[in-house]
Formats: structure tokens, C-alpha cells, sequence
């Protein structure tokens, strides 16, 4: 977390599958406190990203954790997924992003 023009952003990076690192700044949301199943609660920030899955893209608030060593890189929410898109949870990995793609 660092200042910019008196107000809070945060600097991370995110690494994909393949080792590839994007950096990235983003203005501060807000602070979530996440309820654990083991532990006391944890405080994450939040901000603003744009996520596209297959054709759909919107803007959501993200927490930022580091999620080395799990399965998935990033969890969607079902603020998210609430009247955009279906979800079948016994398949994985079904889409591939297309949205500005022409064609």
C-alpha cells in the first residue's frame, strides 16, 4: 500500500500458470475482513478490476491475498456471477477468455 495524491493504492503482481509476471496499481476500495476456518479473521484490501470470463467482462471488487500453492489463482464471487453466467461445478476449466476479441 503506498500514497498517491493523498490517497491510498495498492502495488501487486500476479503470476500465471505459465510464470508470468504483470504488475499492477490500483486506488485503494476498501479494507475486507475475511472469517477463517482456522485463525482469527484477516484483513485484505480491495480494489476495482475488470475480469472477463468467455464473453462477459465487468468490473469487481477483488481481495488481494496470496494465493501460492492453492488450485486456483482467484476465486469469483457470486456478486460476480449473479445474472451474467451459469455455473456447472462438476466441470472445470471450460472457457477461455474472448472478451474485445473479434470473432
Amino acid at each position: 500500500i503506498f500514497d498517491r495524491d493523498g490517497q491510498p493504492w495498492v502495488r501487486f503482481s500476479v503470476t500465471n500458470r505459465e510464470g508470468e509476471s504483470v504488475a499492477f496499481e490500483r486506488k485503494l476500495v476498501r479494507h475486507a475482513r475475511i472469517k477463517r476456518i482456522m485463525g482469527p479473521p484477516q484483513i485484505r484490501p480491495v480494489v476495482l478490476l475488470t475480469v472477463c470470463i468467455g464473453d462477459v467482462r465487468a468490473e469487481t471488487e477483488v481481495d488481494l491475498v496470496n494465493r501460492e500453492g492453492f488450485n486456483y489463482q482467484m476465486l469469483i464471487g457470486r456478486r460476480f456471477l449473479a445474472r451474467r453466467l451459469a455455473i456447472d461445478p462438476s466441470v472445470t476449466l471450460t472457457s477461455h477468455p474472448t472478451c474485445g476479441k473479434a470473432g
